[in-house]
């Protein structure tokens, strides 16, 4: 939403009623844009009835009022919106802010632009190299700096896949946002198989394996699942198909913890209870973060220096990739198919460098 700034007085309004008038434009922003009329008079201009006859006549003046808050050329109107029964906010007019940062304010700030031309397709790193740009008119430079060395610490060992097309990712943000479905006319999965078209009703999106994915149900599918973005092909939305909507027990954090305990939709009911006995060197590190919600870790008596780690999955291939990535380290006790696929990769792996 567009948080706009009141410019001094044009002499069309008077400097009270332009802070009347920017704070209503605030109070907009804070809503998403719509508001009820009564939430509007209560929120906006102290009414504590509904039928204040007074402060609607003043509320009808300001909405009337709010295009000379703004540069000519900027469309800027509130307007009732039948379908919706809310005054709607309708602008084109550029983000202000107004912020009141301390130094490490400043730097998170700094950091965060630069991370985000790393990670984000083009049209957003544009966006933040515009950021970035009037940040040096105010933020010290000491503090961009830092946040430029952050931004490269975090990212110099971190590859991410180039092959983002802008308007796929803006179409799956904008359905997120909008909760519509979308089209896929071509899915390319990890086997190669061209499927297609899809449609998908997306419920989250994230990063994880260098990569972004949606998370979201396909239609005619009982079960939701990932889908990698860089293998989607020529992707809109679709307003004529049904979105469907989140299971009505998952929330946001539920979604988030299915995908942290590595969910398989080819086996969605599925639960493993993983069990590892952890030896040095890998357990200076064990303890520094949560590597799976719910994780347990208990110190190993059988075995000194050792501990004993136990988790709950949905799926084995993220705690596989964990296993290998310091496998002298790290003893499989449960269950028996995660022994298998780490003993199939090691025998890979043999095979190849016999040759």
């Amino acid at each position: 939403m567009n948080i706009l700034m009141c410019k001094e007085d044009t002499g069309k309004t008077g400097v009270g009623v332009c802070r009347r008038l920017s704070e209503l434009i605030r109070y907009f922003a804070r809503k998403g844009n719509k508001a009820k009329l009564t939430d509007i008079l209560r929120d906006v201009y102290g009414c504590e009835v509904a039928d204040d006859g007074a402060a609607y006549k003043t509320f009808q003046r300001d909405k009337e009022r709010v295009p000379c808050l703004f540069d000519a050329g900027t469309d800027v109107s509130i307007d009732y919106d039948r379908g919706e029964r809310k005054y709607v906010l309708k602008s084109n007019a550029p983000l202000a802010l107004t912020l009141r940062l301390h130094e490490d304010g400043a730097l998170a700030l700094a950091a965060g632009v630069q991370l985000s031309k790393f990670f984000f397709p083009e049209y957003i790193r544009k966006g933040a190299d515009g950021v970035w740009g009037q940040l040096k008119e105010y933020i010290p430079e000491e503090s961009l700096h830092l946040g430029e060395v952050l931004s490269e610490a975090t990212t110099v060992a971190l590859p991410v896949s180039k092959e983002k097309d802008d308007k796929t990712f803006e179409e799956i943000l904008k359905a997120l946002s909008e909760k519509k479905a979308l089209k896929v006319t071509k899915y390319i999965t990890t086997m190669g198989k061209e499927l297609g078209p899809l449609f998908i009703s997306p419920w989250n999106i994230y990063y994880k394996y260098h990569s972004w994915y949606v998370f979201g149900i396909a239609e005619g599918n009982s079960e939701p699942g990932p889908y990698r973005i860089d293998r989607m092909k020529i992707v809109h939305i679709m307003d004529g198909k049904p979105y469907q909507a989140k299971w009505e027990i998952m929330t946001k954090s539920d979604i988030e913890d299915l995908l942290r305990r590595d969910f398989n939709p080819n086996q969605p009911n599925k639960e493993y209870a993983v069990k590892l006995r952890i030896h040095p060197p890998f357990t200076h590190s064990l303890r520094q973060k949560e590597w799976f919600p719910g994780q347990k870790i208990t110190n190993d008596e059988s075995v000194p220096g050792a501990f004993l780690y136990e988790v709950g999955l949905k799926g084995l291939d993220d705690v596989t990739r964990w296993i290998m990535r310091a496998l002298d380290s790290f003893e499989i006790l449960e269950p028996e198919e995660l022994k298998e696929k780490v003993r199939e990769k090691i025998e890979t792996f043999q095979g190849r460098i016999a040759k």
